[in-house]
């Protein structure tokens, strides 16, 4: 486990759920720990879960926001090095935190919300558990 790659993963996660999330009055975010099921509701919130799945050897990290969400044509190239909808950025964040759960065993999924919003799930294997076979990391061509 490669603690620096880890922790740039989750910067990513939080710094993309901060920018999408509206932003509530005076700029404050409110980050409250909730369970597996409670959907962002109120303006300018970020919800971060995680469960340990005993029987899979995993932990399930949700990280969810309250945003505009993501277009649905653009949710299959949101880990594709260099897309980005944003005015700023250079679209490589979500590539490098997909890249990194891969390598380190993972999987990430994204998720549109019911009505605003975005959830990324990340399901991270446990030190014990087997690296899974590599998988292929997605580029522009395929």
């Amino acid at each position: 486990l490669d603690r620096d790659q880890m922790k740039r993963v989750f910067v990513n996660l939080f710094e993309n759920a901060v920018e999408a999330a509206p932003q509530a009055g005076g700029g404050n975010l409110a980050l409250p720990l909730v369970g597996l099921e409670t959907t962002p509701a109120a303006a300018g919130q970020i919800f971060i879960s995680a469960v340990y799945d005993v029987p899979a050897q995993q932990v399930r990290v949700k990280v969810a926001d309250n945003g505009h969400g993501i277009a649905p044509e653009d949710m299959d190239k949101v880990f594709l090095p260099h897309f980005s909808r944003k005015k700023r950025g250079s679209g490589l964040g979500l590539a490098i935190v997909h890249r990194i759960v891969l390598e380190h065993g993972g999987q990430i999924f994204v998720t549109p919300g019911q009505s605003t919003g975005t959830t990324f799930t990340l399901l991270l294997r446990t030190l014990n558990t087997p690296l899974n076979p590599p998988h292929k990391i997605p580029t522009q061509s395929g």
